[in-house]
């Protein structure tokens, strides 16, 4: 897997590399998290684990299986090329989880809406060329 970084290694989050689990999961609610520390296949997993932290899953019938297809997906499905790839996909899903995490913007969202949100988070430059 391509291995992508951020140009900033300043962070009050450890990189992913080194924290443990318990750390990474926290910071993967806040603006701090360094997607771009990860490699594709930690960004699988941890886009996973956004589903399952917003209770989305069991509410709609949807199984960690189809979550997984889906990233699986995605990934394979974004181009190689320097912006629209997976990581880019993977660091607005988590984001965008981050905003509405922060925000608590999410109790004004029913289920398929919070589900909705993080499918196009996911999914919002699926094909593109550049």
């Amino acid at each position: 897997d391509p291995e992508p970084r951020s140009p900033s290694s300043s962070q009050q989050c450890p990189s992913t590399r080194t924290a443990t689990y318990a750390e990474a999961l926290k910071c993967l609610q806040t603006l701090e998290f360094d997607a771009f520390s990860l490699t594709y296949d930690q960004m699988c997993h941890l886009s996973l684990e956004i589903f399952k932290q917003v209770g989305v899953l069991d509410s709609l019938g949807v199984s960690s299986e189809q979550i997984r297809t889906l990233i699986s997906f995605v990934r394979t499905h974004m181009p190689p090329n320097a912006f629209h790839n997976f990581a880019h996909s993977f660091d607005v899903l988590q984001s965008c989880f981050a905003l509405v995490h922060m925000t608590r913007a999410l109790e004004n969202f029913d289920t398929l809406e919070t589900f909705s949100l993080l499918v196009a988070a996911l999914c919002h430059d699926l094909g593109h060329p550049g």
